[in-house]
């Protein structure tokens, strides 16, 4: 996920993410009730966003392409794609002089700022957990709480 999230691509990003959410569920099943399992990010990037006004019933593929306006529904911050600027002046390169141009496949998951990877942000980490322990996973905790947790299920 963190690879494909670096690269703006967004539908490997959110594809990888439900494989995650099967080989958890995987684990859960063969490690039992008593197991203890944490599921952790190291560190956030892209800043993935789903933009404008999207049809309440839209979901799954239908928020990765364009809108009717033919705009995508899902941006990112950072990274590839995205517009090469100097501060708030946008660096217009000859390829990007003819505004004729077809859309590009690279140009359907575009980000706002330009970067050769998605940067990361500053959002928290998602920590989850299923089992003893893990109730303490609740809303902003500290790092380490992760650790204490491991620690004390030893």
């Amino acid at each position: 996920m963190r690879r494909a999230a670096q690269e703006n691509s967004g539908e490997r990003t959110l594809s990888e993410t439900a494989e995650l959410d099967r080989a958890v569920a995987v684990a859960r099943h063969y490690a039992g009730q008593r197991s203890t399992i944490i599921v952790c990010g190291d560190v956030a990037v892209g800043g993935l966003s789903l933009n404008g006004f999207p049809f309440r019933k839209d979901s799954g593929i239908a928020l990765l392409g364009l809108n009717s306006a033919g705009e995508p529904w899902i941006t990112w911050a950072t990274g590839p794609h995205g517009l090469r600027s100097y501060g708030a002046t946008k660096l217009m390169h000859k390829d990007e002089v003819n505004s004729g141009d077809s859309l590009g496949a690279e140009d359907l998951e575009p980000a706002a700022i330009y970067a050769r990877s998605a940067l990361n942000t500053v959002d928290d980490m998602i920590a989850l957990g299923a089992g003893p322990g893990t109730e303490r996973l609740q809303g902003c905790v500290e790092n380490t709480i992760v650790f204490k947790i491991i620690r004390d299920a030893l």
